[in-house]
């Protein structure tokens, strides 16, 4: 096993029910269209090394930090309104879109799980992250050596992390993966369909 990205617990949960409320919230906001429109009309902004990569991966907010509300527009596009305050937040501040939903509940479970097993941790940012079909981004290295962590929310087999020379599929449903960003990594779907997965940021206490 490597020490980069691997399982570390499993939830029962409903990968439809997730993807059906993952689509409807991403649809009803124009997520696919704003993130593409974003990219191509940006005004010269140094934005992205690699543009046309980031039009397949897309960002929905499940819950915000003080300093924003609610009703907030919950998607996020890289480079623009991305940055992710390590303050303010909580698993009571959830989005508009989100609230009593069933995303709310699972990302409760997780959130509370993660918080009995790493007590020198807190939970910061909690969004859905989604790769779209016959997708992956390049293999890259993430400025950061805080753990994250991701939820198999609605993922298809042929979806794999990338670890330097190793493919480690994701496609177990429920599956719950640590990840230390600071390593060669890539998220690949190899399928016919998004991989949509819920992502936990978090920082140190």
């Amino acid at each position: 096993m490597n020490n980069y990205f691997y399982k570390i617990a499993k939830f029962d949960i409903d990968q439809s029910l997730l993807y059906n409320e993952w689509f409807h919230v991403a649809t009803k906001h124009d997520m696919f269209d704003k993130t593409i429109k974003f990219i191509e009309n940006d005004d010269g902004m140094e934005v992205y090394n690699h543009k046309l990569v980031y039009k397949i991966y897309h960002r929905l907010r499940i819950n915000y930090p003080s300093s924003m509300s609610s009703d907030m527009d919950p998607v996020m596009i890289q480079g623009y309104n991305s940055h992710v305050e390590y303050i303010g937040y909580s698993i009571d501040n959830i989005i508009d879109d989100f609230k009593g939903s069933y995303t709310e509940k699972i990302a409760r479970q997780v959130h509370d799980y993660l918080l009995e097993k790493y007590p020198a941790l807190y939970i910061t940012s909690i969004k859905y992250h989604s790769i779209s079909p016959k997708s992956s981004l390049t293999l890259h290295v993430d400025n950061s050596t805080i753990p994250r962590f991701f939820l198999s929310a609605s993922v298809p087999e042929g979806c794999y992390m990338q670890i330097n020379d190793e493919k480690i599929p994701m496609h177990e449903t429920g599956a719950l993966f640590r990840m230390m960003c600071k390593v060669l990594h890539n998220p690949i779907n190899e399928s016919e369909d998004y991989r949509v997965s819920m992502i936990f940021d978090v920082a140190y206490r």
